[in-house]
């Protein structure tokens, strides 16, 4: 131990310096720096008490402090091991646009109970319908701040989740038979048939946007008339579109298409042949898509509800979005007696509740209009 005098202009001062451990990431060493002292007894009483500190425990080495946006940044890149391009792209949109501009900025041992709330309560104001994905992914990285031992528990656990007030709303994202063969040919009279066979393909197969985006005249067997669905179009980083398997093994299946539909699909192609020659692109190739823009790629998912938008909009018709001609094809295939585990199977359901989900909303608008029918049954 050594107390060290040095001049300053107001005379002289003493201080001293104590090893008190090591890092625990690198093993540096770390001492702790004391001046100032007028005396040399003042500064040798501080070292004492400075050195008990240390014996007792009280004094250990500094340890760095990471701000949450590190820590995601960390345990983002273990994360993209684990899962497919499309859904940590989703996870990083999120993560920068809710969850680091929240949160990211405070050092993680810092974040408390308090901090998590007020970001929960936010997000449940500008997104209640999807805020639970921000807390999920928030919980995971405070998780691995806790596995990281940088953190002793997760904040984020101890929160309370806002909950919306129950609102019953009638299901109607779906077209009546009537309806369908009203917009489909609207389609025609629109003039554009790559949209009226995207949309009938939709309607009379219960593909999703995905799975029809991706679609390839080689899945199409014209012969037996099926479709194999086996690939979806999604969103990557930087938002750029993949070709990429179905999340689900239920989403990968072989599906019968009736005839009219299969003619269609036929006629389609000649034109789409004739359509992409004359623009300069070979489209006679294995993996051709079914439908492409005008630089034959696959088309963004945006498009089709730009198609739909102005053909509702332009006919006045009842609006529905794209997903809702998937509920289309399951309300008329319930409509027609298929069995609901035949509907699960031919959606890719992965589950039989999702398909009873949709038969639910189904049926209990059939049963609104069985109960008008009698109604004017007896008023007749």
């Amino acid at each position: 131990m050594k107390i060290k005098s040095y001049k300053t202009k107001h005379g002289t001062r003493y201080g001293f310096s104590l090893y008190i451990g090591q890092s625990n990431e690198k093993g540096y060493s770390h001492k702790t720096f004391k001046r100032g002292f007028k005396t040399y007894d003042d500064a040798l009483a501080a070292y004492y008490e400075t050195k008990k500190a240390f014996d007792n425990g009280q004094l250990k080495p500094r340890v760095k402090r990471y701000k949450l946006k590190e820590i995601y940044d960390l345990w983002f890149s273990q994360y993209k091991q684990t899962v497919k391009e499309s859904t940590y792209a989703t996870t990083d949109r999120i993560a920068n646009k809710h969850i680091l501009p929240l949160l990211g900025d405070y050092y993680i041992d810092a974040i408390t109970v308090l901090r998590c709330q007020k970001a929960v309560n936010q997000w449940f104001r500008d997104a209640p319908k999807t805020f639970n994905r921000y807390v999920v992914y928030s919980n995971n990285i405070f998780d691995y701040a806790v596995r990281l031992e940088l953190i002793d528990t997760n904040p984020m656990k101890k929160v309370i989740k806002p909950r919306k007030g129950y609102e019953p709303k009638d299901f109607d994202n779906f077209y009546s038979k009537d309806e369908l063969i009203k917009f489909l040919n609207c389609c025609k009279a629109n003039g554009d048939d790559q949209i009226y066979m995207f949309f009938r393909l939709l309607a009379f197969s219960g593909m999703r946007k995905g799975e029809t985006l991706a679609l390839q005249w080689s899945d199409i067997n014209f012969m037996n008339g099926t479709i194999r669905i086996n690939k979806t179009v999604s969103k990557g980083m930087n938002n750029r579109l993949l070709i990429q398997s179905p999340k689900t093994r239920g989403s990968v299946r072989t599906i019968s298409i009736d005839a009219e539909t299969m003619a269609c699909l036929k006629e389609w192609r000649a034109k789409q042949q004739k359509r992409l020659f004359m623009l300069g692109y070979n489209s006679m190739k294995l993996n051709q898509l079914v439908f492409t823009n005008n630089h034959n790629k696959v088309l963004q998912p945006t498009k089709p509800t730009t198609w739909l938008d102005d053909i509702q909009e332009k006919y006045h018709l009842r609006h529905i979005t794209v997903h809702g001609f998937r509920h289309t094809h399951c309300s008329l295939l319930f409509a027609a007696g298929i069995p609901v585990s035949d509907v699960k199977e031919r959606l890719g359901h992965s589950n039989i509740e999702t398909t009873l989900n949709v038969y639910t909303h189904v049926t209990a608008n059939q049963k609104k209009m069985t109960a008008d029918k009698f109604a004017k049954f007896m008023d007749a």
